[in-house]
């Protein structure tokens, strides 16, 4: 599947782990994750929005799966597992990733969306939109 291998890893951390090890690495900011993951797997992850933006939507569905698991299918209450912070580490991902494909800045979006979370607030009272 996609990011199998170790071809691509940044060069330190190939020199801390040798091939075939479990690799955990610093990651980076946010409005850099899309580049930063492009540049390290190229050749490895799909560029296109299109496929980008099947992945998320795939990846959020298996974030779904990971909550009706930990809630055992809503007769308890949520608890974080294992797997639901997985499945939400692959969102992230791949909402960098299809950023990235569309050339969108996703620190500015954030950005944006919290200032229209504050207008919101200010003049009605809540942060979500309206539904008429």
């Amino acid at each position: 599947g996609e990011g199998e291998g170790t071809g691509g890893l940044r060069p330190k951390c190939r020199q801390m782990f040798p091939a075939g090890h479990a690799i955990l690495c610093p990651m980076t900011r946010i409005e850099t994750l899309g580049a930063d993951l492009r540049a390290e797997f190229r050749g490895y992850l799909a560029e296109d929005v299109q496929t980008r933006a099947l992945m998320l939507v795939s990846e959020v569905g298996e974030l779904m799966k990971e909550v009706v698991k930990a809630t055992g299918y809503g007769t308890k209450e949520f608890e974080v597992t294992p797997g639901f912070r997985d499945e939400l580490g692959d969102v992230m991902a791949d909402l960098a990733l299809l950023a990235e494909a569309a050339g969108v800045d996703l620190g500015r979006c954030a950005e944006l969306t919290v200032a229209k979370m504050r207008l919101r607030l200010a003049a009605q009272g809540s942060v979500g939109s309206r539904t008429r």
